[in-house]
């Protein structure tokens, strides 16, 4: 009961991943800490947005500002995340 409460009053559920903005349903969406635990991340609510699986694996335990570099770099041009546009 508590994790939902803490879910239902975060930033976190938009529907859309946070990262690229792909439509979520509640079976294929995924919580992750923009910052990782591993990495000193905690669990408080401004920490933990919903994302995709794709996007979830693919930053893997990097933080916010290591994935967008790795997409950047990809992309060859600035990444903005969905969850700032909104």
């Amino acid at each position: 009961m508590q994790l939902r409460k803490r879910h239902r009053k975060s930033k976190i559920y938009t529907r859309h991943c946070w990262y690229c903005g792909l439509g979520l349903r509640k079976a294929t969406a995924t919580r992750d800490h923009q910052v990782p635990i591993c990495k000193g991340g905690s669990e408080a609510n401004g920490n933990i947005v919903w994302s995709c699986e794709r996007c979830n694996n693919q930053k893997a335990n990097l933080d916010v500002g290591g994935y967008r570099q790795v997409l950047e770099q990809r992309a060859g041009k600035p990444v903005v995340f969905y969850g700032e546009r909104v």
